[in-house]
């Protein structure tokens, strides 16, 4: 599991600026079936993806930081 925060950005709320592989989105939109945003989100995103900086592109694909890190958990047995 790769999540790590934003060390450059101090002006944001610690608790959820964070940086996400975008393996882990894309894998999660494929967990829901929705492929055609997976392979856009594959094209579109970073390879990381700061969930502050890019929470545009986010919510483009309908996707919340939170929903993806909860997956991560499940995944991990936590």
């Amino acid at each position: 599991m790769s999540v790590s925060r934003n060390p450059h950005d101090k002006d944001h709320d610690k608790d959820t600026d964070m940086l996400l592989d975008k393996e882990q989105i894309i894998d999660f939109l494929r967990s829901l079936g929705r492929n055609d945003e997976a392979t856009r989100a594959d094209a579109e995103l970073p390879d990381k993806v700061d969930t502050d900086k890019d929470r545009g592109l986010l919510e483009k694909f309908g996707v919340d930081p939170k929903e993806v890190l909860g997956q991560l958990g499940r995944s991990f047995g936590l």
